[in-house]
């Protein structure tokens, strides 16, 4: 999730006639979360594409259904991870992969976030704090080589 402060809103957005849309010199993340960096393609016929900053997995999934129904084709997804995540110091951007599924362990029904990168790494992201590879039935959600 993104927090704005009107401070942070940029000049550029009085000139937009679009009670919609503004324009932002800068964004807060509000949690040390994941988040994803995609682009895609709108229109095929006219190859134009556009950059989105999505602040979840639902938000993520909610473009591969729309590229299922051919309203967008995703091009690149890449994963920002908190250095909790990634074991660096920082933020780290990464492509990637594939986005999986697993079940915890110790509380049936409970799912946990499991992303592999186009290097074969794999971070998972528990609720319980589960290590990788003690999740259970892990299955793929989306595919995105």
């Amino acid at each position: 999730m993104f927090l704005t402060h009107s401070s942070n809103i940029h000049p550029m957005s009085q000139w937009i006639k679009s009670s919609e849309i503004s324009y932002w010199s800068a964004v807060e993340l509000a949690m040390c979360v994941p988040w994803f960096l995609v682009q895609l393609r709108k229109n095929s016929a006219l190859r134009e594409t556009s950059d989105m900053l999505l602040p979840g997995v639902q938000e993520l999934l909610r473009l591969v259904e729309m590229q299922s129904s051919e309203e967008c084709e995703l091009t690149s997804v890449s994963l920002v991870s908190p250095a909790h995540m990634n074991g660096g110091t920082g933020w780290k951007l990464e492509p990637l992969a594939a986005l999986w599924e697993a079940e915890e362990p110790d509380a049936e029904g409970q799912m946990a976030d499991v992303y592999e990168l186009a290097s074969g790494a794999c971070y998972a992201r528990s609720a319980l704090g589960t290590p990788l590879d003690s999740l259970r039935k892990v299955q793929v959600v989306a595919d995105f080589r």
